[in-house]
């Protein structure tokens, strides 16, 4: 036994040095030559990498032309092009670019011409789009990162490009919507190796891929390794084995083309592995294959059997299916007859009870019949008697009820309460003689028809003292034993509905808010002015200006005011037979008989010192004027129309820029008034502003527009209660909710203010905190647009260093290390750092 135990022990040992020593060199010279090929096949992958990101770089470029030839065309033209002319050249310059969406032109007075179909929801602002922000900030053609198109739902890239005339002055942006799907497309077509997965990266962002959905383990190593910067490599672990990524920029848009490289494309030898593996899995799953089928066989299939068995019994009439033992395993037998057993009893207790309820049902419907038949008896009468009586006292309608020869036998309340009668004065008179006697023939004519019947006739009847009530009359016949006894006589009160009717047809002409006539009326009055040989006519058409920046920054309520105001001066200029109008939200319409173009533009001066005398404080009218003139039969008003309304809209452009001037003049002004620190507060914080920038390397007009931004940052307050503004304690939880609002109120001043726009997001986000704990949208870090971050330390300085109504001033050591502490919470480090070093300059 020792010998055999020995032997065994030698064959164990041989047969694992046999195995052993082939899988050690095997290895080695895996390692070997796995090191020397992947390092190789890493090389050649980088540089295709890198190739297929200038191809995609190339490409974009390429594509990009037409808005290059578009840019180049209009600015060469020096104007924006009527929109015929602009629209073929865009769909000219599309037809040739079967790879672009659309292509578009945004005005600087958010006109949008575009190929695509889209169209733009009510107060939508083209100018608002990052890429409109992006063009005009860059003097070239630029790119956007994607985002969902609104048209079609597909992901997109822009490219755009701002246009100029010759001048300098910006004439709008050429926009061009490019699928991402076509770089998809390409990524697919240009694999880097067999199993590798290419993605385009923004640096925050996937942009796209090579598929149109991506394995989440695939993105879940790629996002390991977030974000990348430069050109490199990196491994992402998978066990014993490494993946490889591999990232190169992609030139001129800021992007990065990421290569995910699976372990196997750099050394195949592992399908080999994986056969072996499966080898062994096959086996395994034979065996279980085979003990599942005994199983099933054994156990599962005669137990499914019992079950479907047992669900199919059911109920009829008065017995219970059984179970039938025939062809069951023997061990189930027992439990078969257990059930069976069990259905017996069942079947015993449910003939029981079904006979049971079937008595009681019985029962029941004999004492039902007896109920039923003496109720109705006994109801029978008072609802015969009833209904009638309710009908006739409770209706709304008067009615009386007449006999054949026109006698009053009966009338309800709504009578006596219309015709202002008591019942004992109307019984047994002629109905004619009592409510008709100034219409007595009309009267009598209805009478005569009382068999025939009539319905809705409108007419008027007599009150007891003689007022005339405007009535609708319906006559019904009343037959009995087939004779007509006489006929129920209703007057339906309509004095209101026809005082409604007329209020509606008067609501109908006139605009509500102004008391002037609508546009309906407007456009009514010009069609028969058309018609008509009557001329010199002249069409006079205004535009409130700068009305969407007041009801930003003071609300509806006083831009509703200035309308109103508008009209009156309108109003006080109209001579008799003008006819004045409101055609629109802000826009007024004058049409002006017997009037040549020039007394129309006497009229315009008129009503312009009419606005003037009528302005005062915030409530500062101006209204931009367009007029022609029908000087003889062959001129088309409807044509005059359309032309003054062009000379207004260019009078507007004209005018705009001096008016928003102004109104943000008054609206800086209010605010001095409303918190009397204003301009003090603007002087020290532009030029600590000023200096600050400067320090942090801001040089050119983001210089003006840092102090500009300092003196307007707090604009937004003139929207907020002087009681919470100047409130000498500390405000309540409610109060703050509404002073934060200030910083969304002066974005919405500003972006109403094309030559304040790009200082809109400044404001909106002063408030905003390193640590994303502010407001109002709780950005963080780099998020935070860079001059706010400026603002946001020069603002804290001056509000501790200076008293506030509900606290004394801090030093201006203990301003600076509160500055010092907020450092990388409240404010960003770099400019906090640079912040104190400036004023230890200073001290």
């Amino acid at each position: 036994m020792a010998t055999v135990s020995k032997g065994r022990r030698f064959y164990v040992a041989l047969i694992l040095l046999a195995i052993g020593l082939p899988l050690l060199a095997t290895t080695v010279m895996y390692a070997v030559f796995s090191s020397r090929v992947t390092a190789d096949a890493h090389i050649i992958a980088e540089k295709r990498v890198g190739r297929v990101a200038r191809e995609i770089s190339q490409w974009l470029a390429v594509e990009a032309r037409g808005v290059e030839l578009i840019a180049a065309q209009i600015a060469l033209k020096g104007e924006v092009p009527d929109e015929s002319k602009l629209l073929s050249l865009l769909r000219g310059v599309h037809g040739v670019s079967p790879s672009l969406r659309s292509l578009s032109f945004g005005t600087v007075d958010n006109r949008f011409f575009t190929t695509g179909g889209f169209v733009p929801s009510p107060g939508w602002d083209l100018r608002l789009r990052p890429w409109y922000i992006e063009a005009t900030a860059e003097r070239g053609l630029v790119f956007t990162d994607p985002f969902l198109h609104a048209g079609d739902d597909a992901m997109v890239v822009t490219a755009a490009q701002a246009v100029y005339s010759h001048e300098g002055t910006l004439l709008g942006v050429v926009v061009a919507d490019i699928a991402l799907g076509t770089i998809a497309g390409f990524l697919a077509d240009t694999p880097i190796t067999e199993g590798s997965v290419s993605l385009l990266y923004n640096g925050g962002n996937l942009i796209t891929s090579a598929s149109d959905t991506l394995d989440n383990s695939v993105l879940a190593k790629v996002a390991r390794h977030l974000p990348f910067v430069g050109t490199g490599q990196a491994y992402v672990s998978t066990g014993v084995l490494r993946d490889r990524v591999i990232y190169v920029p992609v030139p001129s848009v800021g992007w990065r083309l990421v290569a995910y490289i699976p372990w196997e494309d750099v050394f195949p030898h592992t399908r080999h592995l994986w056969l072996y593996v499966g080898l062994i899995g096959l086996s395994v799953t034979g065996l279980m294959v085979g003990l599942a089928t005994f199983y099933y066989g054994q156990v599962s299939a005669p137990l499914l059997a019992l079950e479907q068995t047992i669900n199919s019994l059911h109920i009829r009439e008065d017995c219970f299916d059984r179970i039938r033992s025939a062809a069951r395993p023997a061990r189930f037998a027992e439990l078969v007859n257990s059930i069976n057993d069990l259905l017996d009893r069942a079947q015993s207790y449910y003939l029981e009870v079904h006979s049971a309820k079937v008595e009681m049902e019985a029962m029941n419907a004999r004492l039902e019949v007896a109920v039923t038949e003496e109720c109705e008896a006994r109801e029978e009468l008072e609802i015969r008697q009833g209904y009638w009586r309710a009908l006739f006292e409770n209706a709304k309608d008067a009615i009386t009820v007449v006999d054949a020869s026109c006698t009053i036998t009966a009338v309800n309340e709504a009578f006596l309460r219309l015709f202002e009668w008591e019942s004992e004065g109307v019984l047994s008179k002629n109905i004619d003689l009592l409510v008709a006697s100034h219409r007595l023939d009309e009267a009598q004519s209805l009478s005569q028809q009382l068999a025939v019947g009539i319905a809705d006739f409108s007419t008027t009847r007599l009150t007891r003292f003689g007022q005339e009530v405007e009535v609708e009359i319906s006559i019904v016949p009343i037959r009995a034993l087939g004779q007509e006894e006489g006929a129920y006589a209703i007057y339906r009160d309509v004095r209101a509905r026809r005082a409604a009717e007329r209020e509606m047809q008067r609501l109908s002409q006139y605009d509500q808010l102004t008391g002037v006539y609508n546009r309906t009326f407007f456009d009514t009055t010009l069609r028969e002015l058309e018609q008509s040989s009557a001329y010199p006519v002249s069409v006079l058409l205004g535009d409130t200006n700068g009305l969407k920046l007041i009801n930003d920054a003071f609300g509806h309520a006083l831009g509703d005011e200035i309308l109103r105001l508008s009209a009156d001066a309108l109003r006080a200029c109209a001579r008799p037979g003008d006819i004045l109008a409101r055609v629109g939200g802000d826009e007024f319409a004058m049409i002006l008989p017997n009037t040549t173009e020039g007394e129309a533009e006497a009229l315009v001066s008129c009503i312009e010192v009419e606005c003037r005398a009528r302005s005062e404080g915030l409530r500062q009218l101006s209204i931009a004027f367009g007029v022609s003139c029908k000087s003889s039969a062959a001129d088309n008003l409807s044509q005059l129309f359309v032309l003054a309304e062009d000379r207004m809209y260019r009078r507007k452009l004209r005018e705009g820029k001096s008016v928003r001037g102004s109104l943000i003049t008054s609206l800086m002004q209010a605010l001095e008034e409303k918190t009397r620190d204003t301009t003090a507060h603007s002087d020290r914080m532009g030029k600590l502003a000023r200096d600050l920038a400067r320090r942090l390397g801001v040089i050119g007009s983001d210089l003006e527009d840092i102090d500009l931004l300092a003196t307007l940052h707090d604009i937004g307050k003139i929207g907020v209660p002087d009681s919470i503004l100047n409130k000498p304690s500390q405000l309540s939880p409610d109060e703050w909710e509404v002073m934060k609002k200030h910083s969304e109120i002066g974005y919405r001043i500003a972006s109403a203010t094309v030559e304040l726009a790009h200082l809109a997001e400044g404001i909106l986000h002063h408030h905003e905190r390193w640590d994303g704990t502010g407001y109002p949208y709780a950005l963080a870090g780099e998020d935070i647009p860079w001059p706010a971050r400026i603002i946001a330390v020069v603002d804290a300085y001056d509000a501790m260093t200076n008293i506030r109504s509900y606290r004394s001033a801090l030093t201006h050591s203990e301003a600076l290390q509160c500055i010092h502490a907020g450092s990388g919470q409240q404010f960003s480090p770099a400019v906090a750092e640079v912040f104190l070093a400036m004023m230890a300059e200073f001290n």
